[in-house]
C-alpha cells in the first residue's frame, strides 16, 4: 500500500468515524433532601421506585401473630384496567 492509498483510507475512516459519532447526554440527579423529614424522604424514593419498577406491594405491619389480618396494598405504575389481580400467600412454616 503506498503513503496516498494509506492516507486517502485514514481520510475515508475519519470522516465516517466522526460522521457517526453518536452524542450522550448526563442523568438528572436529584438532589439530597437534607432538611426534609423522614415521610418526604420516603415518598420521594417510593416515587424514584415506581419510576423504575412498575409494581409495589406491601403491608400494613412487620410481623404477624396467628390468626391476624393482614392488609395488603400496592400501586401499579401503568395501569391496564380489565386485568385480574393475582396474590400468592406462601407460608415460611
Amino acid at each position: 500500500m503506498n503513503s496516498r492509498t494509506s492516507f486517502a483510507l485514514l481520510a475515508v475512516l475519519t470522516a465516517v468515524g466522526t460522521l457517526t459519532m453518536s452524542s450522550a447526554y448526563a442523568d438528572e440527579i436529584p438532589q439530597a433532601c437534607v432538611g426534609c423529614s423522614m415521610e418526604d424522604a420516603r415518598a420521594t424514593s417510593n416515587k424514584m421506585l415506581m419510576q423504575d419498577i412498575p409494581v409495589s406491594v406491601w403491608t400494613d405491619k412487620t410481623g404477624y401473630k396467628q390468626g391476624d389480618v393482614i392488609m395488603v396494598n400496592g400501586q401499579v405504575a401503568n395501569v391496564a384496567s380489565g386485568f385480574p389481580v393475582t396474590i400468592t400467600v406462601v407460608s415460611p412454616l
